[in-house]
């Protein structure tokens, strides 16, 4: 006798594996719902259904006599409940009534798990070829890192966990595998009845052997880095998750709520580990050890004694960064955020590293100082999140390293070693590969001033960086001097002075920071000495805050060398120093002459004397803008162009005589008034008269731009 068990089991299987809804099948028999049909008409259902194969004659009759009855009192034609036989087969996806018993669990199984697997016996030559086709197959799984089952997804649209043979050898995963190995494994997977490959099968033979030899790993579950915790201190880990919420300004019940529909504050441990991970957290990865703290930390029990977790306490813990709950009743009282958490704990390294450490940080000050460089923005370049949602203010090691060379700071390996220790990033309490690039700027640059933490005395034991070597003036000067100088280097050279500040003025506040302001000025090719530049910091001092520059009335003062702002409204107004008076300073600047220099002028003014020789022209050619400064080049061509037949050295002693120390220019006016006496008129006449011409015309047009 057939058991009805086996029978039922045999058909849920097809059910699942076909997705189908059986019942339907049955109402249209069934035009009133009675819920009883005839036994042919139980049959055609099964048949409808592609179950009447799967069930044998004896196997009905059991079906009819366990599922069947006879109406009126026992003298009725036999009826069969087919309400019975569909609850029992749907079973397979759900229990009926399952509302009225809500706390009831249920497991519905998955389809390609109701079939058992396919196995067929091998000759013992065959078993031995089998295993060592395995081997490889699970080599190859490890190495490549197969996905076995996604290979034959297209052709198991409904997921029963066989294919044909020839699908299952278009579909090997491993293409290295001759036809004959291929054969033989289809020969051990195939089904006797149907025909097909029971790749489910094959396929999880293979990963069972791939889990046994693989090594544990812990799963992750957030984050996009892995950061391990020695320790599973729960009160550690809520501080280190209110520090991410206060960083990131993360709305933590957002992710939660969506699984309380009912509003009642409890989830189930497995909305709780997805809500958390959708927290995007910095650089933070909770594991499953942490996660698992969290849950029993935060368990509760709901009104049926089933455990579930109170979110909406672990909520209120991390937004207590912000506020308090029920605020609202103590109007009048003060809540601090909790920027204690931001505090930045300086790495503690040994005394002699610490010693090493300051003295390297005394060599970046030296090297920062002399090139003048702004630190800050060559690390920001290399934030890869500084652009992005959030400002992490870290850097990789080899982005911090390749910063410092940028900046000039060339470190050994040793050196650079103990600076990363110092400003090592530490997450959940361990070590990363961050570096806090933002504390190093702060005890490096000074007058920037990134962060109130302050370091200690600096040793300055360390080899400084190369002596600098200002090509402006030193001693004793005054500031009349320094703007004069600066505005003769502005006209001489046509520089707009307000565009180099305007890139760090992005407000047009018209103030930058000391460091900015001496930058602007390197721009602008204006190389002063420290002396020259201290001089500028307390004429041009900001009275609101003294670390700051008021550039825009500096810019004013040097432009009033072509005109002045609003001169319209004051047409009476005389400017202080006009281009006509710095050309004629400049003119009346002795050079100094050597007494090669006398040899070879003397030599010079016997030539053009006994030649006829004009000057001014071959000069004048390589002077577009009128100023009377050209190049050391254009300066040589032009005494090539008369045949004065000069040495390099000679060419070379008269270029030294007659360069502007800032402009590194040559001062060809001053060159002719000494070597012709007759074109000194002329050359003063036409210095005058280019220079009013220019000086009108760059007048009015700067006027009208600013």
């Amino acid at each position: 006798m057939a058991d009805i068990q086996v029978t039922l089991e045999r058909i849920r299987r097809q059910a699942a594996t076909t997705r189908l809804r059986i019942s339907e099948f049955f109402h249209d028999f069934d035009k009133l719902r009675s819920g009883f049909v005839t036994p042919d008409q139980f049959k055609r259902s099964l048949a409808m259904l592609g179950i009447r194969n799967l069930v044998s004659d004896e196997e009905y009759d059991q079906l009819f006599l366990h599922y069947g009855s006879n109406g009126q009192g026992g003298r009725g034609p036999l009826r069969i409940n087919y309400n019975e036989f569909c609850d029992a087969v749907d079973s397979i996806f759900t229990v009926k009534n399952l509302e009225k018993s809500p706390t009831m669990s249920t497991q519905a199984a998955s389809p390609m798990s109701l079939k058992p697997r396919t196995h067929n016996s091998l000759t013992p030559a065959l078993w031995a070829k089998y295993e060592q086709l395995m081997q490889f197959f699970v080599a190859e799984t490890l190495s490549r890192g197969v996905i076995l089952k996604g290979a034959f997804g297209d052709f198991d649209k409904h997921r029963t966990g066989r294919v044909t043979a020839a699908q299952f050898s278009r579909c090997f995963p491993f293409p290295r595998t001759v036809p004959s190995d291929v054969s033989l494994v289809v020969q051990r997977y195939r089904d006797p009845v149907s025909g097909d490959v029971d790749y489910l099968a094959w396929c999880n033979d293979v990963e069972d052997m791939v889990a046994a030899k693989r090594e544990p790993v812990e799963r992750k579950l957030t984050g996009r880095r892995h950061v391990e915790r020695k320790d599973y201190d729960v009160q550690a880990l809520i501080q280190e998750l209110q520090k991410q919420v206060l960083i990131n300004r993360i709305r933590v019940e957002d992710v939660f709520r969506d699984n309380d529909k009912l509003r009642s504050d409890l989830i189930s441990d497995a909305q709780f580990a997805s809500g958390l991970g959708n927290l995007k957290f910095q650089k933070l990865t909770l594991t499953e050890p942490q996660i698992k703290m969290l849950q029993d930390h935060y368990r509760v029990q709901d009104a049926y004694g089933v455990n579930k977790i109170g979110y909406a306490r672990f909520v209120q813990d991390m937004d207590s960064v912000f506020t308090e709950k029920g605020l609202e009743k103590s109007p009048q009282k003060v809540v601090e955020p909790r920027y204690d958490l931001l505090v930045k704990t300086p790495n503690v390294l040994s005394a002699n590293d610490e010693r090493r450490v300051q003295d390297l940080l005394a060599y970046c000050r030296a090297t920062i100082k002399t090139r003048r460089v702004l630190i800050k923005p060559i690390f920001q370049d290399f934030d890869r999140a500084n652009k992005g949602l959030y400002q992490t203010q870290y850097t990789s090691r080899a982005r911090f390293e390749r910063a410092l060379t940028y900046a000039g700071i060339i470190l050994g390996s040793e050196d650079f070693k103990r600076l990363c220790d110092k400003y090592q990033v530490k997450h959940a309490g361990n070590d990363s590969d961050e570096i806090r690039y933002l504390d190093f700027c702060a005890d490096v640059d000074r007058e920037e001033e990134y962060s109130p933490r302050l370091t200690g005395t600096v040793s300055t034991t360390v080899p400084t960086a190369p002596a600098y070597i200002p090509l402006g003036k030193t001693g004793r000067l005054s500031i009349e001097e320094v703007e004069e100088d600066i505005q003769t280097y502005l006209l001489s050279n046509r520089v707009r002075i307000h565009e180099p500040f305007r890139d760090f003025d992005p407000l047009r506040s018209g103030i930058c920071t000391k460091a900015q302001f001496s930058t602007a000025l390197t721009i602008a090719g204006l190389k002063l000495s420290q002396e020259e530049l201290e001089l500028l910091y307390m004429r041009y001092e900001s009275p609101g805050n003294p670390k700051y520059v008021q550039w825009a009335v500096f810019a004013d003062a040097m432009d009033e060398v072509f005109t002045a702002k609003k001169l319209e409204q004051q047409p009476t107004r005389s400017l202080g120093l006009t281009e006509k008076i710095l050309l004629k300073r400049s003119m009346e600047k002795e050079p100094h002459l050597t007494g090669d220099v006398q040899l070879v002028l003397s030599r010079l003014r016997e030539i053009v004397r006994t030649r006829g020789i004009l000057l001014p022209p071959f000069f004048r050619d390589a002077d577009k803008q009128n100023t009377g400064r050209i190049t050391a080049s254009q300066f040589a061509q032009a005494l090539t162009r008369h045949n004065f037949k000069l040495s390099e050295p000679q060419t070379q002693c008269l270029v030294d005589c007659y360069r502007d120390p800032r402009s590194r220019l040559i001062n060809y006016r001053r060159f002719i008034h000494d070597v012709d006496d007759s074109e000194a008129p002329m050359v003063r006449t036409m210095g005058s008269a280019n220079s009013s011409t220019m000086g009108s015309t760059m007048g009015s047009t700067m006027g009208s731009t600013m």
